[in-house]
């Protein structure tokens, strides 16, 4: 490579890696400018920015908050993906001891088997026939007490032992059980 008049051997200010630039350049790459920004700013300035809930001091001169603050802050209504508190109801319901003796009777109903491929040993789901989202929407179950008492969601009648991979495949193949008649036949 040719050096030009207007270039010269030049160490990078952060990691002291030789730098043949012009005159002007003082780092080795992007990374090494970033840093030296954030360490003059705070120097400059002789404050380090806090997070803006717990005051804890933090690592970018952009960030508002901390990382524990933000999860908090973006949590429940905030979030982009928040539909009302019905996520949490179903987590309520699929942690519960009445949905984790449900899934067991399942699996023993079932013998641990995956009812589609017939394969034993492998990672298996509970799965209910006619869909829980389903079940929740139809009887418009809203809080934990309701969906104790809907007897649909817990008859065995309506579950099945699936594998991982016969589950993901059924899902976008669900018939959909918009006819109440058809739901009361075949629970």
């Amino acid at each position: 490579m040719k050096i030009l008049a207007s270039q010269e051997n030049k160490l990078c200010v952060i990691c002291k890696i030789n730098v043949i630039a012009h005159r002007s350049k003082k780092f080795c790459s992007y990374a090494c400018m970033g840093i030296s920004e954030r360490t003059t700013y705070s120097r400059r300035r002789n404050v380090f920015p806090a997070c803006k809930d717990c005051k804890k001091p933090l690592h970018s001169i952009i960030a508002i908050r901390c990382m524990a603050c933000r999860g908090i802050y973006f949590s429940r209504d905030r979030s982009a993906g928040w539909q009302g508190g019905k996520t949490i109801l179903q987590k309520i319901i699929r942690t519960s001891s009445r949905y984790i003796a449900w899934r067991k009777s399942i699996f023993e109903r079932d013998e641990y088997t995956c009812q589609e491929c017939k394969s034993k040993g492998v990672r298996i789901e509970a799965n209910h026939i006619i869909p829980f989202s389903f079940i929740l929407r139809f009887y418009k179950i809203e809080n934990f007490q309701e969906a104790l008492n809907c007897n649909d969601l817990w008859k065995l009648n309506n579950g099945e032992t699936l594998c991982k991979k016969c589950h993901q495949e059924l899902r976008p193949n669900r018939p959909k059980y918009y006819n109440v008649l058809k739901l009361q036949k075949t629970i």
